[in-house]
């Protein structure tokens, strides 16, 4: 008998914090969405000589953006070695710093580069919880 009612509870614990999760991520989407909308008015912008953010994307619990780059001379090659190291850095540092609390409500963000000329993919820089961790 104790061994039934400690399995119910069990149970109806886990379809409580399954129901909570499931609200959660409902939320975090709810927020995301809004969040594409505003970032998307005024697209493509220019946001240097070389980068321009072409779109704005909501994928599951991820905040997607999405930039072109004109790499002049360089080839893509150069520019995954060269320039993407660099730029990861500066993103997830500036990123977990500014989006702290997207983060620990389960929310990701990822940017996209793609070759103005040719769109070739160039690279993506994920940012997760677990990449912040050191920021915290």
């Amino acid at each position: 008998m104790v061994r039934l009612l400690l399995t119910a509870f069990l149970l109806s614990m886990l379809t409580y914090a399954d129901g909570n999760v499931s609200k959660k991520m409902m939320q975090n989407h709810q927020i995301l969405e809004m969040m594409h909308s505003e970032l998307s008015k005024g697209l493509p912008k220019k946001i240097d000589a070389y980068t321009t953010l072409v779109g704005v994307e909501v994928e599951d619990q991820t905040l997607i953006y999405i930039y072109t780059i004109h790499t002049g001379a360089k080839s893509d090659a150069s520019i995954r070695r060269d320039d993407m190291p660099r730029m990861k850095k500066a993103i997830i540092q500036g990123e977990c710093r500014r989006s702290k609390i997207h983060f620990e409500n389960g929310m990701n963000i990822e940017y996209r580069y793609r070759n103005a000329v040719s769109n070739a993919e160039l690279f993506r820089i994920e940012i997760t919880y677990e990449n912040c961790r050191q920021f915290y």
